[in-house]
């Protein structure tokens, strides 16, 4: 028998994996992430770092919460939030800005194998769109399991890389104050309060429906204390690589700050062949980012249609970002699509408060 108040530690494993999988990505394995939100504001990224992960904790445990609580009531996150016209226009946009990340991943998949191992951009971009088509056709308990084994791996890795490059420059931190007044470090706002919150509301109004599609579709959920402990848990997994990886960078700032790839170069500095390991790093980020939005894009648009139509519809969307991911470069998509999605998702944390705040009126 199913004891409903307990909490499955396998379960916490697996959703944490698949969840913190969804949200690392090339951009986040690379460090600019990392760089532009944190270690730009100094000593105070560590106030940015609390804020994302209160947020995102905060944010993700309600949605999943919600899709394990209505999941014969609510079938869009965003149709609850904001109603079924806004929410409706909301869906369809946000299906746009998920297939513009997966353009963007596997453009950047087409350049990691380029740049490291030689191989021709569209061959790279091949090979690792052919694994998403592939991954994307299986269930979403099979991409759950994929995914929550691929999301710790990326985790040590992270953190490996950084904390060898932290105690390899220590002495950094210590002179840090004179440093950043002779580097003009790239930053994604000018506050690191806002910092914080920009990067909590990018990764949550790209994960809401896969959060959403947690609670109402994964069998792995069997209680509503498991539904919600997948968001906070997964905010304070995410929590400690991003800590580790904004001091890395903070140690190293004077070599780093004008990097596209922080991180590559700070492991080119431990061993001449890590970058070719850490590439790979990158790639299974990359895999894993793109995997649940074009799973997701495809099961909202067939969602009980035929199966036979719904692969044939998948082989087409990969098709395509292939395409588009060969015309525009990575760098370009990044700065395009994560500063205007983090925007938009500062929407979505509002409607989020306000609508707990009416519930809890109404409850009482």
């Amino acid at each position: 028998m199913i004891n409903k108040s307990s909490i499955n530690v396998k379960t916490i494993f697996l959703l944490t994996g698949a969840i913190l999988a969804f949200l690392i990505g090339a951009a986040t394995a690379t460090g600019q992430e990392a760089l532009q939100f944190f270690s730009a504001h100094g000593y105070y990224g560590v106030g940015s770092i609390i804020v994302f992960t209160v947020l995102l904790g905060w944010s993700g445990a309600s949605i999943i919460s919600l899709g394990y609580r209505k999941e014969n009531e609510v079938h869009s996150v965003y149709k609850y939030y904001l109603g079924n016209f806004l929410g409706t226009i909301f869906d369809w946009l946000l299906l746009l800005f998920l297939y513009g990340v997966v353009v963007t991943m596997l453009s950047g998949s087409g350049a990691v194998m380029n740049e490291t191992f030689g191989l021709s951009y569209y061959v790279g971009s091949l090979v690792v769109g052919s694994l998403v088509f592939l991954t994307v056709i299986l269930s979403l308990q099979r991409i759950i399991q994929i995914l929550g084994w691929i999301g710790p791996i990326l985790i040590v890795f992270l953190c490996i890389i950084s904390l060898v490059s932290i105690f390899k420059s220590f002495k950094g931190l210590s002179n840090l104050g004179q440093t950043l007044s002779t580097v003009e470090a790239p930053s994604a706002s000018g506050f690191w309060w806002l910092s914080g919150i920009l990067y909590a509301s990018f990764a949550i109004v790209v994960a809401a429906p896969f959060f959403f599609s947690l609670g109402t579709g994964s069998k792995l959920i069997t209680n509503r204390k498991e539904a919600s402990a997948r968001g906070i848990s997964a905010a304070f997994a995410a929590m400690l690589p991003i800590s580790l990886m904004f001091m890395a960078i903070l140690a190293n700032i004077e070599s780093v700050y004008d990097k596209a790839a922080p991180l590559v170069y700070l492991a080119q500095n431990i061993h001449p062949y890590l970058p070719a390991v850490y590439a790979i790093i990158i790639l299974l980020g990359i895999y894993s980012t793109a995997v649940p939005m074009l799973w997701l894009i495809c099961d909202k648009i067939f969602q009980n249609h035929d199966k036979k139509y719904y692969k044939l519809f998948a082989a087409v969307l990969t098709v395509l970002a292939l395409a588009g991911g060969s015309v525009l470069p990575f760098g370009q998509l990044v700065g395009f699509l994560y500063p205007l999605m983090g925007f938009v998702g500062l929407i979505l944390f509002l409607l989020i408060g306000y609508r707990q705040i009416i519930e809890r009126l109404k409850k009482e």
